[in-house]
């Protein structure tokens, strides 16, 4: 699971207010920010500073979300048979293709 601070920024947005007003009103770290401008973890106390200011709840600033899982797509490779090959009219070499087959990478 993985934190989001997205509900803060709105609720900072209808306060008029800015991450350093939050900042200094909160007495919160500049580490502290940093660390949920990139949606980090921070501290309960922390937590419990900025809902003070703000006068909410927990809920209000930030939320839990569930990580996005990457899926997998298949690549296609070609396999070559042998080393040799056949020169067509131009007297280019080219090699056969056996097979093709899609892999999970």
């Amino acid at each position: 699971m993985a934190v989001c601070y997205n509900n803060l920024w709105k609720l900072l947005i209808d306060r008029n207010m800015n991450k350093t007003d939050l900042k200094e009103a909160a007495g919160i770290s500049f580490n502290v920010m940093a660390r949920m401008g990139k949606n980090e973890t921070i501290s309960f106390d922390s937590i419990e500073k900025i809902c003070t200011v703000l006068d909410c709840n927990i809920g209000d600033i930030i939320e839990i979300v569930k990580p996005k899982k990457e899926v997998k797509k298949p690549k296609t490779i070609e396999l070559f048979a042998g080393a040799g090959g056949q020169t067509d009219r131009n007297g280019a070499l080219s090699t056969m293709i056996s097979q093709i087959y899609l892999v999970w990478i």
